[in-house]
């Protein structure tokens, strides 16, 4: 499946009743490329509009709620919050699943994130219709840093990635080094159950692998990267960092995985952002 920059699509907005003194609520909705209703919150300052953030969720985890995410208004910021396919959000995903979901299927060699992949460039381009000429930011945290990253190797005018501990990054080491566990379990069940199809899971893991669209990137990139309690091995994370061009790395050596993205992490977002001009 070859992801598409510019694809040809309608899409739908509608104001959400929500009293605010400082800024508008709406709901967008699209079909994506397999006609799955793929939606997405936005928050729009009342006044000038500094930038668009755009949030992609970390896996399974629901959208942040209006009120949460209003907060990036009280700098100017417009943000819209992404409900990913077949998640915790409302958005579809008419893509046949199996026990192996989401990194490789039995049923077709069309891997689940390359769907959501392409539904994520959709959303830039519907971002870059309602706001043209507008500074462009992407936040999030392991699925949703994986997926910032890919709309920033195919969109070179996204000016930063707010992104901590990626995930969907070096499946080839994680495989190899029996780090495949938690998170990456459905792949040793993959392994177990097909030994002879080991050559197809790595195919359709690096159709997905991270590491191949990284090296694209021009953005900026502020990378949180915690030291205990991670998804994905630091090796790996390592592996990206040495691959990106344009970097500032926050470690945070003694907070939990959990811990850093209650406050710490955001609280860093909200000082860079009213640093800017």
């Amino acid at each position: 499946m070859k992801l598409i920059k510019n694809r040809k699509f309608t899409y739908t907005k509608e104001k959400i009743k929500l009293e605010h003194l400082g800024a508008n609520y709406f709901s967008i909705k699209f079909l994506a490329v397999d006609n799955s209703n793929i939606y997405a919150d936005m928050i729009v300052p009342k006044g000038n509009i500094r930038g668009v953030i755009i949030e992609f969720p970390e896996y399974e985890m629901q959208n942040k709620d209006y009120l949460t995410l209003s907060r990036y208004s009280i700098l100017g910021y417009a943000v819209v919050s992404v409900h990913v396919r077949g998640q915790a959000g409302n958005s579809e995903n008419k893509q046949p699943g199996s026990i192996y979901f989401p990194y490789v299927e039995i049923f077709n060699d069309k891997p689940y994130y390359k769907f959501v992949y392409q539904d994520a460039l959709d959303i830039v381009q519907i971002v870059k219709k309602e706001f043209s000429n507008i500074e462009l930011l992407l936040f999030g945290v392991g699925q949703g840093a994986a997926i910032s990253v890919v709309c920033a190797a195919f969109n070179k005018d996204i000016k930063n990635l707010f992104i901590a501990d990626i995930a969907l990054c070096d499946f080839k080491t994680i495989y190899k080094e029996n780090e495949d566990e938690d998170y990456y379990l459905a792949i040793r069940k993959f392994s177990k159950n097909y030994p002879e199809k080991e050559d197809y899971l790595l195919k359709q893991l690096a159709e997905i692998d991270i590491l191949n669209y990284v090296v694209s990137v021009e953005s900026k990139v502020y990378y949180c990267f915690s030291q205990l309690d991670v998804k994905t091995p630091k090796n790996c994370q390592e592996k990206f960092l040495a691959l990106l061009k344009n970097k500032e790395v926050i470690s945070y050596r003694k907070l939990e995985y959990k811990e850093i993205f209650q406050h710490p992490f955001d609280d860093f977002i909200l000082k860079k952002l009213s640093e800017r001009n």
